[in-house]
């Protein structure tokens, strides 16, 4: 069950049933992924958490009319070089600059996250953009829910749905 205490009130008050999805990232322990380092995660959030209060119906619609013309996710054979990769976080950061839509934020979180663990210098931004290639790959300004969890359920994470929360 969920519960709720509205502002203002001291009673808990019960919600409905809700039916939730759950979306399990690769970085947990005995999966592909990097380790995660949870405190450089918790910052990659309190820094992303600044954006995400600016919903943008713009963005959003960018994202459903996109979702028509092409894939939403990278390909990392389109990045084979260093330089076209370095191409690419530019333009990763600059899609950041987008007001967001709902998915925006956790594709933000976890861009900015591979980025931060990752280190500084060239060597480091194209680690991290191989990071963003393997498990984050997606435009944070154009990307629906069904299509981030189609794209992430490609690349080693595992969804696990239909759960009473």
């Amino acid at each position: 069950m969920v519960a709720d205490i509205p502002d203002g009130e001291e009673t808990l008050e019960l919600c409905s049933p809700v039916k939730v999805k759950l979306l399990l990232h690769p970085c947990r322990p005995g999966h592909a992924g990097p380790a995660l380092d949870v405190a450089t995660f918790r910052k990659a959030v309190e820094i992303c958490a600044e954006a995400s209060q600016g919903w943008s119906l713009r963005t959003g619609a960018r994202g459903f009319f996109s979702r028509r013309n092409t894939s939403c996710g990278l390909d990392p054979d389109d990045y084979p070089d260093p330089n076209s990769r370095r191409e690419l976080l530019q333009e990763i950061h600059k899609r950041w600059e987008s007001r967001p839509i709902c998915t925006s934020v956790i594709i933000m979180v976890w861009q900015r996250y591979f980025e931060m663990i990752a280190g500084r210098g060239p060597q480091a931004e194209d680690a991290a953009v191989q990071n963003i290639l393997r498990w984050m790959p997606l435009f944070s300004d154009k990307t629906l829910p069904s299509a981030l969890i189609k794209e992430l359920s490609k690349c080693g994470w595992v969804i696990r749905g239909n759960l009473d929360a």
